[in-house]
């Protein structure tokens, strides 16, 4: 009797099927250490966008510009007994933008921030003519209290400026009295006697910012020159770059538009349109940050497991060694370990560094482990051969973002095939 139990414990031990069961369980199991780990991803982004919010706030935020432009007080009559105070904006006809921005990178504990300095040069010209080019015909328009503004979305990286208009230098207000077209700025109250006329304006404007610089195309001929020392800008908006020429430690470009590319004229009255969704400039960022490329690797977690464990249950069955579920689950604790080791280590040292510091320790460790497990080097070599050669694998589709599908594609039917040909034979049994 005590035979036949014998007997029936060794076949639960020796059953692949019940094996298979428990590695996908133990698997299982393990995406709770794994979403854990997302957790602290999503902590660790959360800490970094608090300091590099904490910085930005004292120096400068992505910097919008827009314009300048005018704002023409107006009353519109809506019927025969109701008006309403409203206002004519009126867009520059030639904008021209040149600007030298220099970058930095700043620390606020571990995490980096990257800033700019912009040395912007802004000229163009205003082509009015009232009332007859009035859009709606309002009943009247206040020319004595016309008001030049230019738009600046952080006013607080505001450093050095200088205005002239018509030749002349004038002393900038803060602030802007509609914020229909920009949020906040400067302005110049600029009392007009003629109807009829033309104002010509030159800005030179030192501004700290930081990822971003972006325009409005508000002339009826726009062009913006930026070049930087930035060598990996990312253009952005809804206007590429006209020219550009990308160096390894610098870049030059271009944009030219015209009224034709957005969606409102040269002049309108009130809300009836807006320059929402029309700007297009520069971000200034670091590469693919660490937590992204963490969080693109997490997300083979699962995958990696199966990989591994099915080697180990191989690696089982050419030992004649019997491993414990336990065991399973501790070499699992290791992959899941990689990801912990890999960010901490990453926000000292570079992803490369931190990605084989990483993977070796984990792999090591395993080898070891699988060394006191199946007590045969060869088993254990080969092992961690497999361990190592998927880390390989993870960190190739991790920088082919282009092609990592399918670069994966390829490598999960290998790996398939593989797996297939080393179980081929696992069911069968000699002929008695």
């Amino acid at each position: 009797m005590f035979e036949n139990f014998s007997g029936v414990v060794s076949k639960i031990r020796n059953s692949i099927t019940l094996k298979i069961v428990l590695i996908a369980f133990i698997i299982l199991v393990l995406q709770v250490p794994v979403l854990m780990v997302y957790g602290l991803i999503a902590d660790r982004q959360r800490s970094q966008n608090t300091a590099i919010s904490d910085v930005t706030s004292k120096w400068g935020k992505t910097q919008l510009v827009s314009g300048p432009y005018m704002i023409f007080p107006a009353v519109r009559k809506i019927d025969e007994k109701k008006k309403e105070n409203t206002a004519v904006y009126l867009l520059p006809s030639t904008l021209k933008i040149q600007g030298e921005v220099t970058p930095q990178i700043r620390y606020r504990g571990i995490y980096q921030v990257v800033l700019y300095s912009a040395e912007l040069k802004i000229t163009g010209r205003f082509d009015y003519d009232f009332p007859a080019a009035a859009p709606d015909n309002p009943e009247k328009i206040f020319l004595n209290d016309a008001v030049f503004a230019l738009g600046i979305s952080d006013i607080i990286g505001i450093r050095k400026y200088t205005v002239k208009i018509n030749g002349t230098e004038v002393a900038p207000r803060s602030g802007i009295p509609d914020r229909r077209i920009a949020e906040s700025g400067i302005h110049i109250p600029l009392p007009l006697t003629a109807s009829k006329g033309e104002i010509e304006f030159e800005i030179s404007i030192l501004l700290n910012g930081s990822t971003g610089l972006e325009f409005l195309p508000l002339g009826q001929q726009t062009s913006v020159q930026l070049g930087s020392s930035w060598a990996d800008p990312s253009f952005c908006g809804s206007i590429l770059p006209t020219n550009h020429y990308i160096a390894r430690n610098e870049f030059r470009a271009e944009w030219n538009t015209t009224s034709l590319n957005r969606n409102y004229p040269q002049q309108w009255i009130g809300s009836a349109y807006s320059t929402k969704n029309s700007s297009f400039g520069v971000e200034f960022k670091l590469l693919t940050s660490l937590y992204t490329q963490v969080h693109r690797a997490i997300n083979y977690a699962a995958l990696f497991m199966v990989f591994i464990m099915m080697a180990y249950l191989i690696g089982e069955r050419a030992a004649k060694v019997w491993m414990h579920p336990l065991q399973y689950f501790l070499c699992g604790c290791a992959i899941v370990l990689f990801y912990s080791i890999l960010l901490s280590v990453g926000e000292h040292l570079p992803f490369h560094w931190a990605y084989a510091i990483a993977a070796v320790s984990v792999t090591l460790l395993t080898a070891f482990y699988c060394k006191a497990i199946f007590r045969k080097n060869k088993v254990a070599v080969c092992e961690g051969i497999a361990m190592f050669f998927a880390y390989g694998i993870i960190f190739l589709l991790l920088k082919l973002e282009t092609y990592a599908l399918l670069v994966g594609s390829a490598v999960l039917f290998v790996l398939l095939a593989v797996l297939m040909a080393v179980t081929a034979n696992v069911n069968k049994e000699k002929a008695p």
